[in-house]
């Protein structure tokens, strides 16, 4: 497995997104190939230790996805969860489900709107972009692009194409008020999280008749890899979000 790990499924190595595009594990306690990692508790603004091991990818097939709570700070936290397995290990990539604003996160949204053009047969690789931001003055931010590549690791290893592509999506209204312009999501994000109980379905069931006619979609997909503009390069895809007006960078996970 890419994440170079050996776990079983009933002990699957977690991995987060950090702010600057990097898988990695976490750990409260030191421990040897794990680096220390200062961040801020976004409610209190406290200090928060934490260890990190990092990963450049993740390779296996998708075998699960789901969504998982927790406590964070006193207050509830969704979580996509996405299940990369190879014979004997399994590794999960865990996506809050929402910003601190309220949005559906931009991992979240770039799974989703590629999800139905991936066929599950097949062995796949996950990148997060590593593409900084940059503020309308032009300056570089310390956070990326908050989306990720997908690939295939066998046949001719091309990359996975956006199904749901942008003209497909409701538009983000723009209000303006007492003196101050805000951009209204919610018919989007209400959008993708709909398309996502949908995947979570296909998921639960191995051998549902849902999840096999996927496959067999996604096998058959040939006028989309016939056309050349659905082949993207890395610029290409690290731009989609730019019609996106952005709503405030979400501080590094702090644990």
């Amino acid at each position: 497995m890419g994440a170079n790990v050996s776990s079983n499924e009933g002990n699957s190595l977690y991995l987060k997104i950090s702010g600057d595009g990097r898988l990695f594990h976490s750990s409260k306690d030191e421990k040897q190939g794990y680096e220390k990692t200062e961040t801020s508790n976004p409610q209190t603004g406290q200090k928060v230790i934490s260890y990190r091991m990092y990963y450049k990818n993740v390779t296996g097939k998708i075998t699960g996805v789901f969504i998982s709570k927790a406590t964070m700070n006193n207050h509830e936290v969704q979580f996509v969860n996405i299940k990369i397995e190879d014979p004997g290990d399994s590794v999960i990539i865990q996506l809050p489900l929402k910003t601190q604003r309220g949005g559906i996160n931009a991992y979240v949204e770039c799974f989703v709107r590629m999800f139905n053009n991936i066929d599950l047969d097949r062995w796949i690789q996950i990148n997060p972009s590593t593409q900084k931001k940059k503020d309308s003055s032009g300056k570089e931010s310390k956070y990326v692009q908050q989306n990720f590549f997908i690939k295939y690791e066998d046949g001719d290893k091309e990359t996975v194409k956006w199904f749901i592509q942008k003209e497909d999506l409701p538009e983000i209204e723009k209000q303006e008020g007492m003196g101050e312009v805000t951009y209204d999501r919610r018919k989007r994000d209400n959008f993708l999280y709909k398309e996502l109980t949908k995947i979570i379905e296909i998921m639960k069931d191995e051998s549902s008749s849902t999840k096999q006619q996927h496959i067999v979609n996604s096998q058959n997909s040939e006028p989309a890899k016939a056309q050349s503009t659905n082949t993207y390069t890395k610029q290409q895809v690290d731009n989609v979000f730019d019609d996106i007006p952005d709503g405030g960078s979400d501080d590094d996970i702090p644990f």
